[in-house]
């Protein structure tokens, strides 16, 4: 298989992984919710053999679950690397479209 096959394969599972989390998590200030959420984005952070697309992720995060996101941002402490991630602003429609265009590639 190519590489950029392999990449594009890759990036579908994240997209599909993402997108069942998404559904399995409730929009809540929950602290397992939470702690798995942050757990997910730090593995994100972790992947090596293709960029994820975590300015959508985060953008779409954002959208549908507001309140898990504003108690995850609030959970991190100043120094993590999720912080940054949490500061991200892209619309939602557009990061929505852009994932779409990952997993139908």
């Amino acid at each position: 298989m190519a590489p950029r096959t392999i990449e594009r394969e890759r990036k579908k599972s994240l997209i599909k992984d993402f997108s069942q989390m998404l559904d399995q998590l409730q929009n809540s200030d929950d602290p397992k919710a939470v702690g798995l959420l942050i757990t997910y984005l730090n593995s994100l952070l972790r992947v090596k053999d293709v960029t994820p697309p975590l300015s959508e992720i985060i953008s779409i995060l954002k959208w549908q679950k507001p309140t898990l996101f504003h108690h995850a941002r609030l959970t991190l402490p100043s120094t993590s690397h999720l912080t940054m991630v949490f500061q991200i602003d892209l619309n939602p429609h557009v990061a929505l479209k852009r994932l779409e265009q990952y997993v139908e590639k």
